[in-house]
């Protein structure tokens, strides 16, 4: 068995920004660490997906990292070029040396008696004091696949159907009509890029969802006298502008949901340039959402591209329930029937913690949804692992950093102060609220999967930057609801400054007695 001190587990964007991290936390204290991915090539959801026109959602600016900016005014841009950019940084600063691919993990254990977890893979045994966790929450395998009657009669006369997640790069789409159902961000991207082409493309959608217009390149005249004036800090400035703009107006729409709400659909309807026709006569029930914004994830519609390509000929929008499929395509409740050759399910994710790795402390089973996350990375009373979640209202990214940099000081702590453990306790079981706080299809369906938070910190996953920033990065490791400790006594070690100061290689000072605490409660 390999024995290291740090497993990530993955080595999507989250594990690259893990690893960057444990290579910088490398330099002040001895660290070994490795990512295991399943997959033959890094990457993560950015080389999973293959959908006509597959983008990111949120500016690169905020998406990429701090530590190697995004450096193109073009901010919305396809995944290829996202995936490029990943490899890229993982070249730029030697990381593909700690990643090993083609490694599934399938079992984490972890043992009281040794402090150490036990991680099984596909190809071999590994022994690790800690585990990152940056598998992401959603399964690769099984997205959600609504069926519906009239399934096989649809097939069995010819027409294809296919989920978003599963997309067929080989399907000829010349001379067909393709069918979309859904409304989200898979939906809403793919449809454009269709009807480019010049393929017939239908949307069906039960409900709308917000789909905000904003450019998809930074080329303004403010943004050029910026890279003039700061040739090599103006990209750096644009990732805190769209930090900030993302922000503020996350806010704004929570604090003020009428004015949100009429402003977006104010957007929405200029953006579709209409006058008359069924998108006039109709507006509210194709383009009004029956929730407040960011209830749930907004759309983005970069350079109006959505907006200008329902207005056209080849593209069509329904918003019903579907009834079933016949021979010939859909029926809906309202009693239309859509000809179609293609069905295309945009029909979202199914949530999976953890990749759906088992999960053990001392042989006994740990379900992710009887914790509660500590400062949304930590679930409580389970030593050692550290879990990466990202923003729902912002980039992904801004709290992967935040919490990865938070990991670091942790690691520091416990290699300088010779601990063997760290857990949160959580002793408030009447302050329990789902974890991810929206009311998204993926996110309700999930219900009972996921882990849980409280109702203020530090077990409040707050979608936050500026408060998660203040507490990730001014708050004090010792707060009280972390317990550290060590396996050889039992015993939590609460080093006085003259140990820290030797344990710092800044003196040798006289030790005092250490407290004591009983471990795993």
């Amino acid at each position: 068995m390999e024995e290291l001190d740090v497993i990530v587990i993955g080595a999507g964007l989250s594990g690259i920004c893990a690893l960057h991290t444990l290579s910088e936390t490398q330099r002040d204290v001895p660290l070994t660490f490795l990512a295991l991915e399943s997959r033959s090539e890094i990457g993560g959801t950015w080389a999973f997906f293959k959908y006509p026109g597959f983008r990111n959602d949120s500016s690169m600016f905020t998406f990429g990292f701090s530590f190697n900016p995004w450096s193109k005014t073009k901010h919305v841009v396809e995944g290829s070029e996202i995936k490029a950019y990943l490899n890229e940084t993982v070249d730029k600063f030697d990381l593909r040396q700690y990643i090993k691919t083609n490694t599934a993990v399938t079992k984490c254990d972890f043992s009281t008696k040794t402090g150490k977890w036990t991680v099984t893979t596909n190809d071999k045994t590994y022994v690790a004091s800690y585990i990152v966790s940056a598998t992401g929450y959603y399964d690769y395998s099984k997205p959600h696949f609504p069926t519906y009657d009239g399934t096989s009669e649809f097939t069995s006369n010819g027409g294809i159907i296919m989920h978003s997640q599963f997309w067929d790069e080989s399907l000829s789409l010349k001379d067909k009509t393709v069918s979309i159902i859904g409304s989200g961000a898979t939906a809403i991207t793919i449809l454009p890029t269709l009807v480019s082409q010049g393929v017939k493309v239908n949307l069906i959608q039960r409900s709308p969802t917000y789909i905000v217009p904003m450019p998809s390149t930074e080329d303004n005249f403010v943004s050029k006298i910026v890279l003039s004036v700061f040739p090599s800090y103006g990209f750096t400035l644009f990732r805190y502008f769209h930090i900030w703009l993302g922000y503020f107006f996350y806010w704004y729409c929570t604090w003020f949901p009428s004015l949100a709400r009429a402003g977006i659909k104010t957007a929405a309807f200029f953006s579709l340039n209409v006058s008359s026709g069924d998108f006039r006569e109709n507006y509210n029930r194709h383009f009004t959402p029956k929730y407040n914004p960011w209830q749930q994830r907004l759309c983005l519609s970069p350079d109006n591209d959505f907006y200008s390509s329902v207005t056209k000929p080849n593209c069509k929008v329904y918003t019903s329930r579907i009834k079933r499929f016949n021979s010939k395509g859909i029926e809906l409740l309202d009693g239309q029937t859509i000809q179609t050759d293609i069905l295309v399910y945009a029909t979202g994710l199914t949530l999976l913690p953890l990749g759906g790795i088992a999960l053990t402390v001392d042989g006994e089973a740990k379900k992710p949804a009887d914790t509660v996350m500590y400062k949304s990375y930590h679930p409580s009373s389970i030593p050692n692992l550290f879990v990466l979640t990202g923003y729902l209202n912002s980039s992904w990214t801004l709290r992967v950093e935040l919490t990865m940099d938070y990991v670091g000081r942790i690691l520091k702590k416990m290699k300088r102060q010779r601990l063997d453990f760290c857990y949160p306790v959580f002793d408030d079981k009447d302050k329990l609220a789902d974890l991810l706080g929206f009311n998204s299809g993926y996110i309700v369906r999930g219900k009972g999967l996921m882990p849980q938070q409280g109702k203020g910190s530090p077990w409040k996953m707050w979608q936050n930057y500026a408060r998660d920033w203040w507490e990730m990065t001014m708050g004090s490791l010792d707060d009280g609801v972390m317990k550290f400790g060590t396996i050889e006594t039992g015993e939590e070690k609460k080093l006085n400054y003259a140990e820290k100061r030797k344990a710092q290689g800044r003196g040798n000072l006289k030790r005092r007695p250490r407290h004591k605490m009983s471990i795993f409660e």
